[in-house]
């Protein structure tokens, strides 16, 4: 009979091995974190080092990044996800924390995706058996103890949230909090929020309607959530434009 540590230890390395086989069935693409070896005599994954840590903790240090930096980033975020989803990879724990910045050079910040050891992927006989936290969770998931595409995509309308407020929903800047029950009443307020089809307000954010559109199932895909974004970003350079070319008339 295995001890709490030992099935604790079984947990860690069956991660390993998961997100091992993801990483190298993913194959060479800027967005998925670089994976360079198993190194069999420590059983460890050797990555590429993020040089600026997670998206969350770059936030919560740096606060709400520039208009520039959250397009590209957003865009970034999206992309990673249309790229996964089209090799049949579900991440099932998207959040802030999972994302990385990474220096790509002396001048550019971008974002790559992180922990795949939760993932899933039907052609390599993987299930997931990660699920967000609850701030970033479709609540269908937990009735159908599972994640999706769907998963995926209800949670990263909340990481396009968080980049440009730099918060989680419903709450203020920060992510931890001072008492255990304080983050069971928060993580049962959301899900109750979610279940009634209520979330934040983001009439005032850019893209709003694909924020909303990921957490109310308008996108079957991720390529149509990337769509839409291309879609909004190209609308305001064109009514950038617009005044400038009114002058010249």
């Amino acid at each position: 009979m295995c001890t709490a540590y030992e099935e604790q230890v079984e947990d860690i390395v069956r991660n390993f091995e998961v997100e091992r086989k993801i990483l190298k069935f993913l194959g060479d693409h800027p967005r998925p974190v670089k994976y360079c070896r198993w190194q069999e005599d420590k059983k460890a994954l050797l990555f590429v080092e993020a040089s600026h840590s997670s998206l969350q903790l770059y936030l919560d240090h740096h606060g709400v990044p520039s208009q520039d930096k959250q397009r590209k980033w957003s865009r970034q975020v999206i992309n990673c996800l249309e790229y996964i989803h089209r090799r049949g990879v579900i991440h099932c724990d998207i959040r802030p924390e999972n994302f990385l910045v990474h220096a790509t050079s002396e001048t550019s910040l971008d974002i790559c995706l992180c922990d795949f050891g939760g993932s899933s992927c039907e052609e390599l006989g993987l299930d997931g058996l990660a699920l967000p936290t609850p701030a970033f969770l479709d609540p269908a998931a937990l009735d159908e103890s599972e994640a999706s595409v769907a998963t995926d995509i209800f949670s990263l309308g909340f990481v396009l949230y968080f980049i440009q407020t730099g918060h989680w929903p419903f709450r203020g800047a920060g992510f931890t909090w001072d008492t255990r029950e304080e983050a069971d009443e928060y993580q049962q307020r959301v899900e109750r929020l979610y279940r009634q089809g209520k979330f934040p307000d983001v009439d005032h954010l850019f893209a709003g309607r694909v924020m909303m559109g990921c957490w109310t199932k308008r996108y079957m895909s991720a390529e149509a959530v990337l769509c839409d974004w291309d879609f909004e970003v190209d609308m305001e350079r064109f009514e950038m434009l617009c005044p400038a070319a009114d002058d010249q008339n």
